[in-house]
């Protein structure tokens, strides 16, 4: 490129995409337990908070394998403006964790739990909060369904 010739490029790889293996087991199916909704809170929230404390929300999730969420997100964690909510941190933001744990014994059943370090976050601003998780399940018939579910509402004071 300096000397202003053209380069030259070799041809590219076969694509060997269909050749490829995976020990990863398949997600055969998501149950939610009896009496629970998928996206619906296991353990909650508490009440009240100060800057800097930990909140943490585990719901009844599914296998975060069925969708991604490469466009999207598994968790908000949004702030009451008015009587909207608006999306202050989702699961890129540095303050934020997603775990999710497949149940032992409970085939298909399994938990997803969302953190919100707020003394990782920028600027806290006292106020209403609440925590969301969003998943995709799979039924046995391979249909896949999405769901969602929030946390109580709970302050956040300085």
């Amino acid at each position: 490129m300096l000397s202003g010739n053209e380069s030259e490029s070799d041809a590219a790889p076969e694509d060997l995409t269909d050749k490829q293996i995976s020990f990863v087991p398949p997600v055969i199916a998501d149950f939610a337990p009896i009496g629970s909704k998928f996206g619906s809170v296991k353990e909650d929230a508490e009440e009240k908070y100060v800057t800097g404390d930990v909140v943490s929300v585990s719901f009844h999730g599914a296998n975060p394998r069925n969708d991604q969420k490469i466009q999207g997100s598994f968790l908000t964690v949004d702030v009451k403006s008015g009587d909207d909510w608006v999306t202050k941190y989702v699961d890129g933001d540095w303050c934020t964790k997603f775990m999710w744990e497949g149940g032992v014994g409970h085939v298909g059943q399994s938990t997803a739990t969302v953190e919100w370090d707020m003394k990782e976050a920028e600027e806290v601003e006292a106020g209403t909060y609440r925590v969301c998780y969003a998943g995709t399940r799979k039924h046995v018939t391979e249909k896949f369904e999405d769901f969602s579910g929030c946390s109580r509402e709970f302050e956040v004071a300085a």
